[in-house]
């Protein structure tokens, strides 16, 4: 009969050494997931930053091409800026991989919105003074693109990014502004595609910390003027001078986890780039599982292994014994 206590400090000494190497396969394998996740994170900003980049710098290309014409023919004649904006040549057709806009307008010197390509020559034109921040800063950065803080777009009614490009003619004399509006929801499903893993999560902050656009839908912000004022002021994780790099302390909102930032090109925006915390947990949890078993399992068969070993020679030393006494006997 095989000798059970004889073996006892064996396999005890075989499971804490298999425990310990569990473990460290564990802490391994939770640095490697950490690590891979970060290169994702890494990636997928700078996707999010050429996009935005890309979109910002084809934006101010077509209101520059347009806002020449308007020059050279006077800034005054609203029939030929109406029929420019009309013009398909001019306008990107809605399939491109970067369209997002919902209409182009002008607006004049004085900050009014004389003509819409959807309505027309505004016969009474609205007022963008103080409810856009384009109106002053355009005439100070002519044909530079400037965007103001998200809002109900004026006619088109959606949830847009207003950006303008100043228009001055040859003397520098500010003529007015060719503005766009980005249809937030288009441009966010626009981003979502550029990503290539799809467990990635964003938010995308302006220069005050207002959220601008998110991945994650929240019906509360997308029908409250609130979408874009989710304030960061009061706790700025990141080093502000930086251009990028990892949060000093991670940012928790609603249930997304997010680790890393990347300041676009046009320093416009700040995006912020996460994983779902049951995302984390679900990876952890089956890495732990399968490392787990697999130990287990590997333990399990040496123990057995031992097992069966040690009753072969039992055996074979008893065959050996019982051969000895009948030799002896005869």
């Amino acid at each position: 009969m095989l000798n059970i206590k004889k073996y006892t400090v064996f396999i005890i000494v075989i499971i804490v050494i298999m425990t310990i190497i569990t473990i460290a396969i564990l802490l391994k394998t939770h640095k490697d997931i950490v690590n891979n996740n970060q290169r994702i994170l890494i990636k997928e900003s700078y996707q999010i930053n050429n996009f935005l980049t890309e979109s910002f710098a084809y934006t101010n290309r077509i209101n520059s091409h347009l806002g020449k014409q308007i020059a050279y023919n006077g800034a005054d004649d609203l029939d030929f800026i109406y029929r420019l904006f009309l013009k398909e040549n001019h306008i990107p057709k809605k399939d491109s991989k970067i369209f997002s806009w919902t209409s182009f307008d002008w607006v004049n010197d004085k900050g009014f919105q004389a003509v819409n390509s959807r309505i027309g020559i505004r016969k009474n034109p609205p007022n963008m003074n103080n409810i856009r921040e384009y109106t002053q800063t355009s005439p100070k950065h002519a044909w530079t693109l400037q965007v103001s803080p998200p809002t109900i777009g004026n006619p088109s009614g959606v949830w847009v990014i207003p950006a303008s490009t100043g228009i001055t003619n040859n003397k520098g004399k500010y003529l007015g502004s060719v503005v766009v509006g980005f249809n937030i929801n288009v441009l966010t499903n626009k981003i979502i595609d550029r990503i290539d893993n799809n467990n990635v999560n964003f938010v995308i902050l302006d220069k005050k910390y207002n959220i601008i656009i998110q991945s994650s839908p929240d019906d509360d912000l997308k029908k409250h003027e609130s979408f874009y004022k989710k304030i960061f002021n009061q706790y700025q994780p990141f080093d502000s001078k930086a251009g990028k790099g990892f949060l000093e302390e991670e940012v928790k909102m609603n249930g997304i986890i997010y680790y890393y930032y990347h300041k676009t090109d046009n320093s416009f925006y700040t995006i912020l780039t996460g994983f779902e915390k049951s995302y984390i947990n679900q990876q952890l949890n089956i890495v732990i599982f399968l490392k787990v078993s697999q130990l287990i399992s590997i333990t399990l068969l040496f123990i057995i292994c031992i097992y069966l070993f040690r009753s072969d020679e039992l055996f074979f030393k008893n065959e050996k014994e019982k051969k000895r006494k009948k030799k002896t006997v005869n």
